[in-house]
């Protein structure tokens, strides 16, 4: 009788499982390295978007501000200015205010509204009741009682009225007019007087309040490289060379208008109204942005 094979019953060998976990070994070993670099891509990616969305961001609010600046106050060197300093009127009343006291409170104003007339919020409901309970009416009850005497008859009459009480409670009930109370709450002012800096230790772009004290900042955007802000004006009556554009070194030189000083002094900026702003930022990758600001709020001494 022969033997049964038990070759189906059988397990790896030693031997192949030494290979199978040499191959596991050269296969992790090829795509560990690979995952690191593509989750490093992807750090890196997302560090240049948020760079670049925080310098679009940082873009937008100075070319906005700038363009409602009623008056230039001061720059830094001109030719490459880091910094500027200016004027806005924020609320349109005419005046630059600093920002509010801190711990003021912003004064509210409340205006009842009569629901028939106006719409919006949870109405309140006012019901008067009245009660009045008369007093009670009483019928007393009269017995009249007549006696004829006739020689051998006696006749007795008794007449007796219904008793009746009666009790009368009237209730009134009345419901005012729903009333809707809606009080608005004015924010306070803020400063409006606004300076633009590349603080380059930091490599920050920051928003200041110089006229305020401590001076409050922000930060509008980190890992600046590059910052520049150049001033031209729309008045080509002092364009020099006659290439179409008056640079502010034209404003400088000009008689009646400029010192010559290689600054732009106070009356130099009441012929500013254009400004050219370039911001460079680095995250792993230099990345530029640009823009021009046409000032249209400009004060300018010579309108």
């Amino acid at each position: 009788m022969k033997a049964r094979s038990r070759r189906g019953d059988a397990g790896f060998t030693v031997i192949e499982l030494t290979v199978t976990m040499l191959l596991f070994a050269l296969l992790m070993g090829a795509a560990v390295p690979l995952i690191f670099s593509v989750v490093g891509t992807l750090d890196a990616s997302r560090s240049r978007m948020a760079a670049a969305s925080e310098a679009r961001n940082a873009l937008n609010r100075m070319t906005r501000d700038l363009r409602e600046a009623d008056a230039l106050l001061l720059v830094s060197d001109p030719d490459g200015s880091t910094s500027v300093t200016f004027n806005v009127d924020f609320d349109g009343d005419g005046t630059i205010d600093a920002a509010a006291p801190a711990g003021e409170p912003a004064p509210e104003m409340t205006l009842a509204h009569h629901k028939a007339d106006h719409g919006g919020g949870p109405p309140t409901s006012t019901t008067t009741t009245t009660s009045t309970t008369a007093p009670p009416t009483t019928t007393t009850t009269t017995t009249t009682t007549t006696t004829t005497t006739l020689p051998g008859t006696t006749t007795t009459t008794t007449t007796a009225a219904p008793t009746t009480t009666t009790t009368t409670t009237s209730t009134t009930t009345t419901t005012a007019p729903a009333t809707t109370t809606t009080t608005t709450t004015t924010p306070q002012s803020d400063a409006e007087t606004l300076r633009y800096r590349w603080d380059t230790d930091a490599d920050e772009i920051l928003i200041e309040t110089p006229n305020t004290s401590p001076v409050q900042s922000e930060v509008l955007a980190s890992g600046v490289t590059g910052f520049a802000l150049s001033y031209r004006s729309s008045d080509l009556g002092y364009d020099v060379d006659g290439d179409g554009e008056t640079t502010w070194q034209e404003i400088d030189a000009a008689a009646g208008v400029g010192d010559g000083d290689g600054k732009l002094d106070p009356n130099e900026l009441n012929y500013i109204d254009r400004i050219d702003i370039a911001v460079d930022v680095d995250a792993g990758q230099t990345q530029s942005f640009a823009a021009t600001v046409e000032l249209r709020n400009r004060n300018a001494s010579n309108n």
